[in-house]
């Protein structure tokens, strides 16, 4: 079952390795984070030598890959990538949201639109990691998720 990852036992499931399925994320998503974290690293690689080009361990970095020419041309391709990537995802959230009717992208349990739920959960989570309460039980994505999810539209 490649679509589909097991859940955990402290989520309920049996012990004995046996326990319930579920889709969290489509291929076609999969893929595109797939794209996000390669791209986003390439662009990392590519300009901090650009950033520090004056710097020894630039500039032999940069000859080893062919000059500051190829380097840039790498950085303009990630960005490119990277762009259409977005580009791609915002299209697919609108098209689930508008044609396809899709309940839930905007608000509701299993948005990646933080609410008031998420900000009562991070309190929670930082009184159960002190001893001061019980571990919350979180939506389908939990706050640290959302602001992971909205820190690549900030960035």
């Amino acid at each position: 079952m490649p679509d589909l990852e097991q859940a955990s036992v402290a989520s309920g499931a049996p012990a004995g390795g046996e326990g319930r399925y579920f889709m969290r994320f489509t291929r076609a998503q999969r893929y595109m984070h797939a794209v996000l974290f390669t791209t986003f690293l390439g662009l990392a690689a590519t300009g901090l030598p650009m950033r520090f080009s004056q710097s020894a361990w630039a500039r032999r970095f940069a000859s080893g890959v062919g000059g500051f020419g190829a380097i840039i041309f790498f950085h303009k391709l990630f960005a490119v990538v990277l762009t259409l990537a977005f580009l791609i995802h915002v299209k697919d959230i609108f098209q689930r949201a508008l044609v396809n009717r899709e309940k839930g992208i905007f608000w509701g349990s299993t948005s990646m639109v933080g609410n008031w739920r998420d900000v009562k959960d991070l309190f929670g989570h930082l009184r159960w990691m002190v001893g001061l309460g019980p571990k919350p039980k979180f939506e389908r994505y939990a706050y640290w998720e959302k602001f992971d999810y909205w820190a690549v539209f900030w960035a």
